[in-house]
């Protein structure tokens, strides 16, 4: 039976009576759970309009508003940057408009001139040069200050790609060196309300296994909670692995990173082992913080007694 069948509310299976469905994470509750009449409940499944929160999807409200100020920055960004463009596209045709201009008014001389047997082959040849050598000009200004605008376009919208991915990966985690098995599921659940007394079984929404199937190699699983604060309570808690018994205590559990975001990481953990292997006093060098915002933290180190 599907978990959405479950009440999110008591857990229970929702056999009849009215329920109401979370518009977002589409898991339902008992109307009474929710304290809602059933008149209510009919408004809101006849109304294009309305729709209902449940109470952790209503929580993610704040981080959904700091992701949309920061796209919107990135946007405004990019217009500035295309009315740069525009701009730089405007200037260049006024400057080729006031040289067509001097052009035409000496028109008339060089026709003239043309006039000569003597000169009128070199002035050709000069007048070819002159034209070739200014769309030359313009050809190379035009194709550079486009160049430098598609770089600086391209790296708005790059930013723009990390912060989604950022956002879709903020209520995952990732688990390393679980033995390979049809009861993924369950070890995965008893192994995180070991460390979390806060976790239910509908706060996680996916578990799968990562990369192609090979023989004598571990996947790694990727757990998708249905908010960050129950994969905020986990990381509190990783120093709990060493704990279970002796199937589970080898295992890792890590934040669910982008490309940079491992890149860096790893550049800050090197650093810290650089760091370690050159201090003398005894000192310990470890990289500490939120996701995204790390440093290296000194401390000293402990002393094991006998």
């Amino acid at each position: 039976m599907a978990s959405h069948d479950k009440c999110l509310k008591c857990v229970k299976i929702i056999k009849q009576g009215k329920r109401i469905k979370c518009y977002q994470c589409d898991f339902s509750v008992h109307s009474n759970c929710a304290f809602l009449s059933d008149d209510i409940c009919d408004i809101l499944e006849s109304s294009n309009n309305l729709r209902w929160f449940c109470d952790k999807c209503s929580n993610l409200g704040p981080s959904m508003k700091r992701l949309t100020i920061s796209v919107d920055s990135c946007n405004n960004e990019m217009l500035i940057k295309l009315d740069k463009l525009n701009d730089l596209n405007s200037q260049i045709k006024s400057e080729i408009d006031n040289i067509n201009i001097v052009i035409n008014a000496n028109k008339d001389k060089l026709n003239q001139l043309d006039q000569s047997d003597v000169l009128r082959d070199e002035l050709k040849n000069l007048k070819s040069e002159m034209s070739m050598s200014f769309a030359s000009i313009v050809s190379r200004e035009v194709k550079k200050n486009v160049e430098d605008i598609n770089t600086d376009v391209k790296m708005v919208q790059k930013t723009l790609n990390d912060v989604n991915e950022m956002k879709e990966r903020e209520n995952n985690l990732i688990m390393f060196h679980l033995v390979e098995g049809s009861s993924d599921r369950a070890n995965v659940l008893k192994i995180l309300k070991h460390l979390s007394d806060d976790i239910v079984d509908t706060d996680i929404v996916k578990i799968i296994r990562l990369g192609k199937s090979k023989d004598n190699h571990v996947r790694p699983l990727l757990l998708r909670f249905s908010n960050i604060k129950s994969k905020d309570s986990i990381m509190k808690n990783v120093f709990k692995i060493k704990s279970l018994d002796e199937n589970f205590n080898h295992i890792g559990i890590s934040h669910d990173l982008t490309i940079e975001q491992r890149k860096e990481l790893k550049t800050l953990v090197d650093e810290a082992k650089s760091l370690e292997v050159s201090n003398k006093d005894g000192f310990l060098f470890r990289v500490r913080g939120p996701v995204g915002k790390w440093k290296i933290v000194k401390f000293p180190q402990v002393k094991k007694t006998v």
